[in-house]
């Protein structure tokens, strides 16, 4: 079985430690920032439903397109 070992920061130099807790403050101000952003996303999202969804349609039908098309040996051949 592996034990812990109760001081494993004893040989780590002193600005390892600094810059770990710099880092967990920035990345708990990141997430706080990240999950507000939700917000003003929800409000946008409810305003344009159609839009995304027309722009969902067309890019999903163009895809398609492109991949059924490019299966063909004639497109194929002419592409490359």
């Amino acid at each position: 079985m592996c034990r812990s070992i109760p001081f494993t920061n004893i040989h780590k130099p002193k600005h390892y430690l600094i810059a770990g807790a710099v880092e967990a403050w920035l990345v708990g101000k990141l997430r706080l920032c990240l999950e507000w952003l939700t917000v003003p996303m929800l409000l946008v999202g409810l305003q344009l439903p159609h839009a995304s969804l027309v722009y969902w349609l067309t890019s999903g039908l163009y895809t398609l397109g492109q991949h059924f098309a490019l299966r063909l040996p004639a497109v194929r051949w002419s592409t490359s």
